[in-house]
């Protein structure tokens, strides 16, 4: 009886926040940040992806953000069959609850995903997504990444804050995997096992002679040779340094085709993200929790977004 009264609890809390920021912001909402569910766990239907994406059947979803939507299952009553899904080519599930992505393995065209902030161990369903170009799967679970060669066209890989590299053997597995990527440009393994910490950077950018960013930074420069520290310097830029890991973007989403359909029925969906389809790094949320510096909101907007996403938890 008490959870059901906090279950309710919250529900008004999340309802007043939401009849709140309508007054405020009126038409002139933005849509850069998505807006959380009003309920309890949401389940990605069909009607959901249609006002997601603004397309009039799931077969012409190419764009498909659902955040903060309390996710937790792919496979619940009422999803969206993913198998009718064969032209989504980008798909934002971050900061929601998932652990299963089986249903995903259906996504044949899909080139880049962000899957930040769930809960997910095992990312192999994904691998059977050959068209791959871009993973987002920061602050997880992922304890292995064995299959991942499958994905030959992988260019960006985050992995921040997971379960990786907790011994030697497993940081073994991680290079066998890595080093049958040719494409791989771009990849963060930072927050993870005590295995990784150490002369790992300089091992993997042995074993990755392709690897242009690790952990956000580049490699380090060679140490000068005697004729160098004897030249006249040049009017460069400064050698680059290792410092605190930057996290990566996700790739950019055109703006698309259709205004997003009216909503029907009871629930509160997310609007369109126009513009750059962001990662944990491009939005206030992530920034706190990746403990990144952000000025404290001063404007009545930047205050109901806060105020919305704490009546939330």
């Amino acid at each position: 009886e008490d959870e059901e009264e906090k279950d309710e609890a919250r529900l008004q809390v999340a309802q007043g926040l939401a009849a709140l920021e309508e007054l405020v912001f009126g038409a002139s909402r933005s849509t850069e940040v998505s807006r959380p569910a009003t309920g309890g766990p949401s389940v990605l239907s069909e009607n959901s992806v249609l006002v997601a994406s603004g397309e009039d059947s799931v077969e012409e979803v190419r764009h498909l953000v659902f955040r903060f939507q309390r996710l937790r299952d792919l496979a619940a009553p009422q999803t969206v069959d993913f198998g009718r899904m064969q032209l989504l080519e980008v798909l934002s599930l971050s900061h929601n609850q998932l652990r299963d992505l089986s249903p995903l393995s259906a996504l044949v065209s899909l080139s880049e995903v962000n899957l930040n902030f769930n809960q997910i161990e095992d990312l192999s369903p994904l691998f059977d997504c050959l068209q791959l170009t871009k993973v987002f799967a920061a602050h997880n679970r992922i304890s292995s990444v064995a299959g991942l060669q499958k994905c030959q066209h992988l260019q960006e890989l985050s992995l921040l804050a997971n379960a990786l590299g907790q011994d030697p053997e497993a940081v073994q597995e991680l290079l066998r995997s890595f080093s049958q990527l040719p494409q791989l440009r771009s990849l963060d393994l930072a927050e993870n096992g005590p295995a990784l910490g150490g002369t790992m950077s300089s091992l993997l950018f042995d074993t990755l002679p392709q690897l242009q960013l690790l952990d956000g930074q580049g490699p380090l420069d060679p140490s000068p040779s005697p004729a160098t520290l004897t030249a006249t310097p040049p009017a460069t830029t400064p050698p680059a340094t290792r410092g605190s890991p930057r996290r990566p973007g996700t790739a950019p989403v055109p703006k698309p085709p259709k205004p997003p359909r009216p909503p029907e029925g009871a629930g509160y969906p997310m609007g369109n993200l126009p513009g750059d389809l962001r990662s944990a790094r491009s939005n206030r949320m992530d920034e706190v929790l990746t403990k990144s510096e952000a000025p404290t909101p001063e404007s009545p907007k930047e205050v109901l977004k806060v105020l919305r996403l704490q009546g939330e938890a």
